[in-house]
């Protein structure tokens, strides 16, 4: 099969804006592949850890559980 001249670009990260129950726009969770990033609503820059650190601060630090989807 030849070689296309353009092709699709897949995204390098996953962004949700997360909305308070009142509505409000809290901030925004940015997933990459090697990291986890928050931004609080009206900051200009992201708070960003690796996945290792995430992984061990929400497994061991953390009140959480494990659920089932």
């Amino acid at each position: 099969m030849p070689r296309y001249k353009n092709q699709f670009k897949t995204p390098t990260y996953v962004e949700h804006t997360i909305v308070g129950t009142d509505g409000n726009i809290i901030g925004k969770l940015r997933i990459k592949p090697n990291s986890v990033m928050w931004k609080p609503v009206n900051a200009r820059e992201f708070f960003a850890v690796d996945l290792e650190d995430f992984t061990t601060w929400i497994c061991n630090t953390t009140q959480a559980r494990k659920v089932r989807q």
